[in-house]
């Protein structure tokens, strides 16, 4: 070959080389991408909110997911190769049988709603989803999902047990069933269901189950109770520490409460007429199951209750209308005698009224035309003796009476107003003061009529009567009832709205507001009724005030709005609301709808936040386990270097010995050995205090969920505190004073809460330093009154605060550092802890001379 073909052969080898080197590249990019597809399916799979799970044609389990492992509290990695039917209830393992059967015949996915068995032999309800598939080597197997619908179904037991009990049996029997089943349903030691009495000042319990047996019912009062906070809030619930919260309660302090949950049960006119509490010894674990029992259980109880008291007032108005048949049969009877006696006198006078009934025929026929014929009621009565003289057609049909009837009655007898009362208007009839009454009169039926009377005075034979014209006005002042019950209810619903909602005319003036606005922007609602959005600056500053000038023109509503602005009362909020134009006695309106999202602005914050914080964690626990490796090598060849050296050092001092005047390193032999033995304790010194911090840092990492009180010695604890947050004092404090008694005894509690709690106030008390001669001082004594009670003072000399700062510190996301300084957490979770292990957190602060903290701890 000559050397051009030597050239072309290696440039078509370069080139081929070239291709390779790409087609390379592009498979390591392929392999990367599928890697990192691999790793996100994983991530889903493992994170999935149901249980995931792949089982062989045999029923074993070959791979199962996190979720999974944690409904049945068993370790992942002892689920591969069990059967799953092992973690079914035994009842229902013929259901699950079944439908495995039917997946494989007709491959079809099959769903069931069955028990299973945690590790604790602790059953809950799943729906299980089947589908069939393949695994890798071809074989049938079948996936499954695992839904924990065991809220479902406690739910769905409540429903059915309120629509079962008190179907038949008396109110007690249902009151009792109700309580025995909340507190079987909800897990509780005491439940009792109360009405209230008194206007919602005591209450008389109607059933109370404790431990197993019912109690006797009492009356008491609700001051001072957790069931005084319930009345008149659909739920009130204290998870724990409920006992501390009412130290006057007798009940809670007797039976060493520690939950609570209550709610009220309303009338159907919304009057709170009684409750229902809940106790438990335990801390609440499931509050929205409780919630949502007690507010289905509060429905039916309220029925119940309101059927109960109108049985009692029906029996009540029985006993009643019995005393007052009786006292009417009496003056019945004593009518009767006086009848009887008129009727002699009426005997003797109708001869001389015979010599003038000529004379009034005439009267009586023009009477009649007037008073006869009439549609309308008409009475005729004495205003002496309240007795009825006649009365016409209209009125007799009305009454329900003959003339006769209705004749030898007395005004007294219709009219459900006392004699004296009725006395009173007659005469003020007589005298013309008044004549237009409303009255309510009864009929022959016993009905209850309203009625609108004009009386009018007139003499015949020279005698005073009363002429009266009665018109029924019963359905009149139902419907305007009805209209003021509706306008009533109307404006409930206006004011309870946690929006805000308020209403302004053309001319931006302000016309109608509820209490949710003056809580969203900081002022009353008369201060909000006195504004006119034309003249409010924040209104103009966030835009608010161009969007509700547009919506005006164009008669268009905008919705969903999000602005930050500072109201006229000095309240920084961030609102989202709508704009929706109306028209009101034909002129143009504005409505504004909202509510106030700072909140959950700070939360979405702080979940970023804690991401963060979760992702430091792992990155900790990766540099630990970098660290321990190298680490771990030094301290397992430490103790051989030692015997080493044993071994060699007696040969070295008999070299040393023949050899006198030999030097080792510039320094004599007796220095050099001295030394030597110096550098191996400083390297296994160095090596542990390496394996110490690692271990701290892995401590701090992990998360808290449960106090563990124990026999602890305070100095320890702080000292270790005290390592971990030391650099961040050094960056911002000139000096650090610790004063801890060496006589301080031990006290059981929680090392990990109070190293968590001392690291934020010292932290918190660093970033306050703002002078060149900071200091922070820590010291601990004993409460000299109580000898059980430890005080962990911390002090500054920094910022310090003013009284709103103070009210506020131990608020959730409450913070005035930067976002990179703090989330506003710190002090709400110390003070968490704090009172988790019986103590508490004091605070005393002055601007600009610095800040103190008091952990008060108590001997658990």
């Amino acid at each position: 070959m000559n050397h051009e073909e030597n050239e072309r052969l290696l440039h078509a080898l370069r080139h081929h080389q070239l291709e390779l080197e790409m087609q390379n590249e592009e498979l390591r990019r392929t392999h990367e991408e599928l890697d990192a597809l691999r790793a996100r399916y994983v991530d889903l799979f493992d994170r999935a909110p149901m249980g995931y799970a792949m089982l062989s044609e045999k029923g074993l389990i070959v791979e199962a997911n996190l979720t999974l492992e944690t409904q049945l509290g068993v370790p992942r990695a002892e689920l591969v190769m069990q059967p799953l039917f092992r973690f079914i209830f035994p009842e229902d393992q013929d259901i699950y049988q079944r439908h495995r059967r039917q997946l494989f015949d007709t491959g079809q996915s099959q769903t069931c709603e069955i028990r299973m068995l945690r590790a604790d032999n602790a059953p809950f309800w799943v729906q299980l989803e089947a589908t069939a598939t393949k695994i890798d080597a071809g074989s049938a197997a079948y996936r499954i999902i695992i839904i924990d619908i065991t809220e479902r179904k406690q739910l769905e037991d409540a429903r059915l047990f309120l629509l079962r009990c008190g179907a038949t049996g008396s109110g007690e029997e249902f009151f009792q069933s109700l309580a025995g089943y909340l507190a079987q349903s909800l897990n509780s030691d005491y439940v009792c269901i109360d009405r209230l009495e008194g206007e919602a000042v005591t209450a008389r319990t109607l059933a109370v189950y404790c431990d197993g047996t019912f109690e006797d019912n009492v009356t008491y009062t609700l001051k001072d109770t957790p069931c005084g906070d319930v009345v008149g809030r659909t739920i009130c619930r204290f998870d724990r520490d409920v006992r501390r919260l009412f130290p006057q309660d007798r009940v809670l302090q007797e039976m060493n409460a520690e939950s609570y949950v209550g709610t009220t049960l309303w009338s159907h006119d919304g009057t709170p007429i009684g409750l229902i509490a809940v106790i438990s010894r335990r801390p609440l674990t499931n509050p929205c199951l409780a919630e949502s029992i007690l507010k289905m259980a509060a429905v039916r109880a309220a029925g119940e209750l309101e059927r109960q008291q109108a049985f009692d007032a029906l029996m009540e108005n029985e006993k009643k209308l019995v005393q007052s048949y009786e006292e009417l049969e009496e003056q019945v009877k004593e009518r009767t005698r006086a009848l009887s006696l008129s009727n002699e006198h009426l005997l003797q006078e109708i001869k001389a009224r015979a010599q003038v009934e000529n004379a009034l025929k005439e009267s009586e026929e023009r009477y009649r035309n007037v008073f006869h014929n009439n549609h309308a009621n008409m009475l005729l009565s004495d205003p002496e003796t309240l007795d009825i003289i006649d009365a016409n057609p209209a009125a007799c049909n009305f009454y329900g009476y003959s003339c006769r009837e209705l004749t030898g009655k007395k005004l007294t007898d219709i009219n459900g107003l006392p004699p004296d009362v009725l006395l009173q208007r007659c005469n003020l009839a007589l005298s013309n003061q008044q004549n237009h009454f409303i009255s309510a009169h009864r009929l022959s039926s016993g009905q209850i009529r309203d009625v609108e009377v004009f009386v009018g005075s007139v003499r015949i034979t020279g005698k005073p009567l009363l002429f009266s014209v009665i018109h029924d006005i019963t359905e009149r002042r139902q419907v305007e009832q009805r209209m003021v019950e509706v306008s009533e209810f109307i404006q409930k619903i206006f004011d309870a709205s946690p929006l805000g909602i308020i209403a302004y005319d053309a001319t931006g003036q302000c016309v109608m507001a509820n209490d949710a606005v003056g809580r969203i922007i900081g002022a009353s609602r008369e201060d909000v009724l006195l504004q006119n959005f034309n003249r409010l600056d924040s209104w103009e500053k966030s835009g608010l005030l161009t969007a509700a000038r547009e919506v005006l023109e164009s008669n268009q509503p905008r919705e969903n709005l999000e602005l930050h602005l500072m109201t006229t009362f000095g309240k920084d909020i961030t609102l989202k609301c709508s704009l929706v134009p109306f028209s009101s006695a034909n002129k143009p309106h504005l409505l504004l709808m909202g509510q106030d999202i700072s909140r959950e602005k700070l939360m979405d914050e702080a979940l970023r936040q804690s991401q963060k914080l979760a992702s430091i964690g792992l990155l900790v626990a990766g540099i630990a386990h970098e660290i321990n490796n190298p680490n771990g090598f030094i301290i397992f060849n430490l103790p051989i270097l030692r015997d080493y050296l044993q071994e060699l050092m007696p040969i070295v001092d008999d070299y040393m010995a023949e050899h006198p005047d030999r030097s080792m390193f510039g320094r004599t032999y007796e220095d050099f050995r001295c030394d030597l033995f110096k550098l191996q304790d400083n390297i296994e010194h160095g090596a542990q205090r390496i394996s110490a911090a690692v271990a701290g840092l892995k401590d701090f990492s992990r998360k808290r969920t449960i106090l563990e009180p124990r026999p602890v010695a305070l100095k320890p604890v702080i000292e270790h505190a005290l390592s971990l947050c030391r650099e961040e004092i050094r960056k911002h404090v000139r000096s650090f004073h610790l004063t801890v008694p060496e006589n301080l005894t031990q006290i059981r509690t929680d090392p990990e809460a109070i190293e968590q709690i001392l690291i934020n106030l010292l932290i918190n008390a660093a970033h306050a330093s703002n002078k060149t001669d900071s200091w922070i001082k820590l010291g601990v004594s004993v409460d000299s009154g109580r000898p059980d009670r430890c005080i962990i003072v911390i002090e500054d000399n920094g910022c310090g605060m003013d009284e709103r700062t103070m009210k506020r510190i131990f608020d959730p996301f409450y913070t005035k550092k930067t976002s990179v300084q703090g989330t506003g957490l710190g002090l709400y979770i110390s003070q968490s802890l704090a009172e988790g292990l019986g103590g508490r957190i004091e605070v005393e602060s002055q601007p600009d001379r610095g800040s103190t903290f008091k952990v008060i701890l108590n001997d658990l």
